[in-house]
């Protein structure tokens, strides 16, 4: 079932308090040994903790290793200089879960930004498959509030965290967070995310994806 709002594009207004920001911790290693559990989020992709990271894999890093020879080697978004962790994904052949997660004590009726800062990790190549993100939001009883997806991930020929998302207005107190793969995998479609965040907005006007 799908709920009657159309989702507005990210907060043109003030942004309060994160009611969420997920920044995926820190470590020591370029490998992050803790499990999304640890996070508090649920995915359908499989951990990895050294490279490879393969089609249909994840890992949590501060900054990423260039398995495959076209891959930019990033930082994390929210220290920019690897003192902090990130979410890799190499997408699989099918669309999927990337970041699941609960967050709860909404204030109804107030208007909320789901964001997060997205970067396609590959090199400007021929026919490469661009990532495309999917964000949705749910009610406990699964019922759609809101989805919009960030269309296709341009490469770059410099590596750009790009913060993409939407607003929408709280139906209920708890709202389900849901970011999916729409492009399949394959040659391509090689993303981190980072500092996913639920956050209420002030004096919103209708802005974009993007």
């Amino acid at each position: 079932m799908i709920m009657n709002q159309k989702p507005q594009g990210l907060c043109t207004g003030v942004l309060g308090v994160p009611v969420l920001l997920q920044t995926f911790g820190s470590s020591v290693a370029q490998y992050n040994n803790a499990t999304p559990a640890s996070f508090n989020f649920t995915t359908t992709y499989k951990q990895v903790n050294k490279p490879v990271t393969n089609d249909g894999m994840f890992s949590i890093v501060n900054q990423v290793h260039d398995d495959f020879g076209t891959w930019f080697t990033p930082y994390d978004h929210t220290t920019g200089n690897g003192t902090g962790d990130m979410l890799l994904v190499n997408a699989n052949f099918l669309p999927g879960e990337v970041f699941r997660t609960t967050v709860d004590n909404l204030s109804i009726g107030l208007i909320y930004e789901f964001s997060a800062f997205l970067g396609n990790l590959n090199k400007i190549q021929y026919n490469n498959i661009l990532p495309n993100i999917t964000f949705t939001i749910m009610t406990p009883a699964n019922v759609t509030v809101a989805s919009v997806s960030t269309g296709s991930i341009p490469e770059t020929a410099v590596f750009a965290w790009v913060k993409y998302g939407m607003s929408f207005k709280a139906t209920t107190a708890s709202v389900t967070l849901l970011m999916t793969t729409v492009a399949v995998g394959g040659d391509g479609d090689d993303f981190v995310a980072d500092d996913i965040t639920l956050a209420p907005c002030s004096a919103q006007i209708c802005g974009s994806t993007y």
